[in-house]
C-alpha cells in the first residue's frame, strides 16, 4: 500500500462523489457521467488499496468474533457522506450488516470514513463506535 494519506485521498474522492450521485435522480443527464466516474474511482480503490482493506477488515472481524464473510471495500463505503469541519461522518444507518455478540437485536454496521481514514460500526443507527484509525496506527 502506499500511503494513509494517498488511502484517505481516494476514499475521500469516493465519498464526494457518492455523495454527489445521492443528490441527483436517475433521469438527470449528468446521472451517467458521475456513475461511470464512481464505478472508476472504486475499481482504482481496489486495485490500489483492497488488499490492505480486506486484511484490516479481516482483522477486525477476528476481534469481533463476526461469522460473516469480509466483503469487497467498497460495501463498507457509505452511500452519502456529511463533511463536518476536516473531517466525514456518516449516518448511523450507513454500512454493511454484521452480527456483533452483544450488540443482539440492534441494527449493527461497519464503515469506511475518511479524514482520517477510519473503520467505524454504526449500532442501532445512532451510536458509533470507531474500531481503527489511521492516526493511531503506527504503520505507514
Amino acid at each position: 500500500m502506499s500511503s494513509y494519506s494517498a488511502l484517505n485521498s481516494a476514499l475521500v474522492q469516493i465519498a464526494e462523489q457518492r455523495t454527489s450521485l445521492s443528490t441527483i435522480a436517475y433521469d438527470n443527464e449528468k446521472y451517467d457521467v458521475l456513475e461511470d466516474t464512481l464505478h472508476e474511482l472504486e475499481d482504482n480503490f481496489v486495485d490500489e488499496f483492497g488488499e490492505f482493506i480486506e486484511d484490516l477488515l479481516a482483522d477486525i472481524h477476528e476481534q469481533l468474533n463476526l461469522v460473516s464473510e469480509v466483503l469487497l471495500p467498497t460495501a463498507y463505503i457509505a452511500k452519502k457522506y456529511s463533511k463536518e469541519a476536516n473531517s466525514y461522518a456518516v449516518d448511523g444507518k450507513e454500512g454493511v450488516m454484521v452480527s456483533v455478540e452483544g450488540y443482539n437485536g440492534k441494527d449493527t454496521r461497519l464503515v469506511l470514513i475518511p479524514s482520517p481514514f477510519r473503520v467505524v460500526m454504526n449500532v442501532g443507527g445512532k451510536v458509533q463506535k470507531e474500531l481503527w484509525n489511521s492516526t493511531d496506527d503506527d504503520e505507514q
